[in-house]
């Protein structure tokens, strides 16, 4: 954004710079045409009666360099009598000063102006020129050059500022009409910077709260549904204390309670974890950890509660990666759990390096996840058909996003040739692939 405004300021600058030079030559041209002619109708009658002067003079006696310098000294012009012939060397039109008799020429500078006059007599001409300061002509020369200028920029202004003020107009009703609840709209970015950037901004702003809000309102959804079943059965089983009529059967409903409880701590438990997560953008612990030990002692933990199910580790020894140990170690545990839960016989944990991305990979036998489902499972509390009757609320695989996103990693999801789901977790190398010597990340 910073970079926009920088371009739009310096593009600004050269149009305005542009636009005061291109104001100036307009000005200059504009008006030194009209100052010339009208000085030029102002020296005329004085040099026609000058000329007047010299002429009847030259009737009673021939013009000589004495009459010529006495006359210069009386009207401050310097005469000069030329021949045709050496008038080639000027820039003199003979065939107007032959048609007209006269030609009288102003070469306007900055400070004064030089005057030259030239009369034809006989086969001679007269030329007459001096260097001539109006302070009263300069003066309204420059007022109106300076009102010219000055016209011209504010043009310029006004055509600027209309031309963003239609950008700022579009943008600000987009501002009102979302504020007034209409999420799903959006802004062409299809303007000059930095307009094009604030557009852009607002569009991944809005993006962001959509999707906010939908995952709210599937939050919500879920938690009720969820919350429901447990209550209902601890209602249900609290109501069946009241007619046991043994201590068997009052411990077995006590029991049956407090799996209830179990499950809804466990609902809590990752609804808090996952607002956590998904809350605020924070840094995760990073430490150095060793995933061969990690690993294991997940799988030993995890896979002996599934009885019917056979755990393969392939787990390469040596793998270290920086991590936040707690959320790495909560998101492979839902992974190894999820494929247990799925999974018809054998689920199978592995690593391995690719580029430059540490790889946990967990796969299973069971139904697998269609590609055309894929994103959905990363959702909250949305769950396949396919997994209905498995415990669960729907938070595993979006707790494992979460973290991951916290760690500028990657899931991938695709097909086992175990017949199931093979789900890899990506992390970035940040640490080299060697043997740690610490037991950091032992759990």
């Amino acid at each position: 954004m910073y970079y926009a405004s920088e371009q739009m300021f310096k593009r600004l600058f050269i149009y305005c710079a542009a636009a005061f030079t291109c104001s100036i030559f307009i000005a200059v041209i504009l008006l030194d045409t009209k100052y010339v002619d009208i000085r030029v109708k102002e020296e005329r009658p004085i040099v026609d009666s000058i000329f007047s002067v010299i002429n009847k003079q030259a009737a009673q006696a021939p013009i000589d360099q004495d009459l010529l310098h006495y006359w210069s000294g009386q009207f401050g012009y310097e005469l000069e009598l030329l021949s045709i012939q050496n008038t080639q060397d000027l820039e003199l039109d003979l065939a107007q000063l032959t048609q007209d008799g006269s030609v009288i020429e102003l070469i306007s500078g900055w400070t004064q102006d030089k005057v030259t006059a030239y009369y034809l007599r006989n086969e001679q001409i007269l030329k007459m020129s001096k260097m001539h300061i109006d302070k009263q002509a300069y003066l309204l020369y420059w007022q109106s050059l300076l009102v010219t200028i000055l016209v011209v920029l504010a043009l310029f202004v006004y055509c600027y500022v209309h031309m963003h003020k239609k950008y700022i107009k579009k943008l600000l009703n987009a501002y009102e009409t979302y504020g007034q609840g209409k999420l799903s709209l959006r802004v062409s970015t299809q303007m000059p910077a930095p307009y094009s950037v604030l557009a852009s901004h607002f569009n991944t702003m809005a993006t962001k709260i959509e999707n906010l809000l939908e995952e709210h309102q599937h939050m919500l959804n879920g938690i009720s549904h969820d919350l429901k079943t447990p209550l209902a059965r601890l209602r249900f089983a609290l109501d069946m204390t009241r007619s046991c009529t043994s201590t068997e059967e009052y411990q077995e409903t006590i029991q049956f309670m407090d799996e209830d409880l179990d499950a809804l701590d466990e609902l809590l438990d990752d609804w808090f974890l996952y607002v956590g997560l998904n809350a605020a953008r924070r840094e995760p612990k990073v430490q150095t950890c060793r995933l061969d030990k990690m690993l294991h002692k997940i799988v030993s933990r995890s896979a002996p509660i599934y009885s019917n199910i056979k755990a393969v580790s392939q787990i390469t020894p040596d793998i270290v990666v920086g991590a936040d140990k707690k959320l790495l170690s909560r998101a492979v545990e839902n992974l190894v759990n999820n494929a247990c839960k799925f999974a018809s016989q054998t689920i199978r944990v592995s690593t391995h390096l690719d580029n430059d991305y540490v790889c946990i990979v967990v796969e299973d036998d069971g139904a697998g996840i269609p590609e055309d489902k894929r994103a959905a499972v990363l959702k909250p509390f949305l769950r396949l058909d396919s997994s209905r009757n498995v415990p669960g609320i729907g938070l595993g695989l979006s707790i494992v996003a979460s973290i991951l996103n916290s760690h500028n990693g990657k899931l991938n999801i695709c097909d086992s040739d175990l017949g199931g789901a093979k789900i890899t977790l990506m992390l970035p190398i940040n640490c080299e692939a060697e043997l740690a010597t610490s037991d950091a990340c032992a759990l």
